[in-house]
This record gives C-alpha cells, structure tokens and sequence, in this order.
C-alpha cells in the first residue's frame, strides 16, 4: 500500500482539528487579533497577543544575571539530562498527534495504522521493543502554541527521553523529512538549550514558508554568503572514503547574525549521499559548540540541502522582553512580544536587536570557524 502523502496528511490533519470544536481543548492560541507588516527589508513583524499569554511556560530555565553572579557553571550549560518529572512530548495527548513518519523507511504511517500496528504487537512487550528500535515511528504533533498554520513539531525518538541535543546521526535522520516531504517550502528549525529551546527533550519545529511570506522564504535565505572553506571528504590515507558529496562552508554576509551555511558540491547528486556529507560536516561543527558550551540555532531549507548553522550568545546574557530571539526571529520573523513594540518596530531596531543579543563577537565567531575548518583541513582534502 502506498504511503500517504506526507504535506497534503499534515496540512488536512492540521486544519481539520484547528477547526473542530475540540480545537478550544487542544490550542493554546490561535490566530484572532494576530498583526503582521512585512518591513522594508524583507523582515516579517509579528504580533498575536493569545500567543504571547497563553504559550506553555519554559521547561528550561537559567539564572539571572544577578543569581550567576554567584554561579560559575549553571548559566552556561548547554546539555542537561533529560527530566521525567518536566513537561515532555510523551505528554502530549493523542489529539496532538497528526501522524507518524517512519524514517528510515521513508513512510507516512497514519495514527490508525500506527495503533492497529501496536494493538497487533502488544501481546509480546519484548518483541514490541525491539521492532520499535528497529523501524521507530516518530510522532509528528501540533505546535499548541503556533506561530501559522501547519506549525508543527517532530519530536525524535520520544520514548528514548533524548535531551535537546544533535550530532551527524540526528541529523542525517532529520534530513530524510525533506525525502518524504519533497516540498521547497518546507523548513525545519532547532534551538540548543541556550538558545531559547523551551523543552529539554529533542525536537524540531516544522512549518511551511508559504504560510508566513509570500516568497515562501526567509530573509536569511536571500542574504549574501561567502565561501570559507569547501572539502572533497576525501582522505588520502584511507583506501576507502565514505563520503562521496564535498561540502561548501560558507558564512553569511552583511546580516545582523554571524553563521554558518552548509551546501553540497553537487547538488544534482543522490540525496542520500548529498545528506550523508551534509550531516557529517553539520555534526561536526555542532559537537565542536558542545564541547565549547556555545549555544546554536539550525534552519534547514532547500529540501535539506541547505544548513544554517549560528552559534549565538547564551540566552541567560538577555532578559529582552520584547524578543525572544530563537531560529525563527534569526532567520528573519520578528516574533514582537508585546504590541507597542509591534507598533514601533522597524529593521534597524530588529536588527540591533539581533545583533546585540544573537550574533557573537567577530573575533569569537573567527574563533569558532577556524577551529572548525582545522579539523576538515586537516583530515580531509
């Protein structure tokens, strides 16, 4: 039987139940009294009152700057175990959940098939938990909070109890979305701990940029980039090399938000092997900001053949009422948490925002990129 298709289930799905009388139990927020001006320079001011009240709180929290005065280690931290005892997306009721994505074999499970699947397997709990690590459903939910339409969330793995972390493996998985999906609008984003992610508990958020813009991309997709560095993933000392897709290492030019942007030599090759090399060189950089307990935010685009990569300030270094600067505000949707600032708002203010809460230093952030390039120049051609 064929697989259903994975943006007309998410987008039916999520209508359906925006506008069901159950919708008042499920949301948090909705979209009455919801502002939105697109700014002179591409940016999107965004404002929904219901939003701001009613999103769940923060399942992460940080010092202040007056309680890390006295603090030399929690203000800082970028990983924390996973806590049962805190909100989790294994909380999430059923009608929460649109579907399931199977990823390693590239499915769309409905929630009736994914039930009658587990109905049929109950009878052996061993047998169960094997077949589940083997071929895992990943749930694909509903955003409670949504910033538009179809907002979404795709938590991996959720019953491992992951924390908020990525490497090349997660990745690489992640990636096989944009297979199933195979539409340019979609973007997925992730924020670290740090970097405004609000549950400790690995996740992405999914939307549609055709929901937000009418070009159906953000600003930091239309920027200026730079090349930094491009590897073959060739070794010369080894008899087999794994990668067959080189890599671009570029940096975004004349943004408020230093980064990274990641993009294969060859993009017309086999999208495995295109994903192979992107989460290799996308892992590498982010395990280097783990190490370093740098925060981060990702956006991945281009049916995942682009990465945005910003190591970015600690969140804990601003306590800005007026923004919350996550994926969203960086590439380019300027989420106003009251309606004054909605009012005044214009890109140099959204920009010196970014700027002074986001962006690193450029000695910290050239710190950062040739540590990182060191590695690949070193190993590989």
């Amino acid at each position: 039987m064929a697989s259903p298709d994975f943006n007309q289930l998410l987008k039916s799905k999520w209508g359906a139940i925006f506008s069901s009388e159950e919708a008042k139990d499920i949301f948090r927020s909705g979209f009455d009294g919801l502002k939105m001006k697109l700014l002179d320079t591409g940016y999107l001011a965004y404002f929904n009152a219901s939003l701001i009240k009613n999103k769940r709180r923060s399942q992460v929290d940080y010092d202040t700057p007056e309680e890390s005065k006295t603090t030399t280690d929690s203000k800082v931290k970028i990983f924390e175990d996973f806590d049962e005892n805190k909100f989790n997306f294994n909380d999430c009721t059923p009608p929460e959940i649109l579907f399931y994505v199977n990823l390693d074999e590239e499915t769309v499970i409905t929630k009736e098939d994914n039930d009658k699947w587990e109905e049929e397997h109950l009878f052996d709990e061993e047998q169960l938990e094997h077949e589940i690590s083997e071929t895992e459903n990943h749930p694909v939910v509903i955003n409670v909070s949504p910033l538009c339409p179809n907002h979404c969330i795709l938590p991996l793995f959720p019953q491992e109890e992951l924390p908020q972390t990525i490497g090349q493996d997660i990745i690489m998985l992640l990636l096989q979305v944009f297979k199933i999906s195979n539409s340019k609008e979609l973007k997925i984003g992730y924020n670290s701990l740090g970097a405004f992610a609000s549950v400790n508990h690995l996740h992405f958020q999914l939307l549609y940029g055709g929901d937000l813009f009418k070009t159906a991309k953000f600003p930091i997709e239309e920027v200026p980039r730079k090349e930094i560095h491009r590897t073959s993933l060739q070794n010369p000392n080894e008899k087999i090399n794994i990668y067959s897709v080189g890599v671009i290492i570029e940096e975004l030019v004349n943004y408020p938000v230093r980064g990274f942007v990641l993009k294969p030599f060859e993009e017309k090759a086999e999208l495995g092997d295109i994903y192979s090399s992107l989460s290799f060189v996308a892992g590498t950089i982010t395990n280097y900001l783990l190490e370093k307990e740098i925060p981060h935010n990702l956006v991945f685009s281009d049916l995942g053949q682009t990465i945005y990569i910003i190591p970015r300030q600690h969140e804990s270094n601003h306590q800005n009422e007026a923004f919350r600067c996550a994926w969203l505000e960086i590439a380019g949707l300027a989420v106003c948490r009251d309606e004054e600032t909605y009012n005044i708002i214009t890109p140099k203010t959204f920009e010196e925002v970014l700027t002074s809460q986001v962006s690193l230093s450029e000695k910290e952030f050239d710190d950062i990129k040739e540590n990182s390039i060191s590695i690949f120049k070193k190993n590989y051609e």
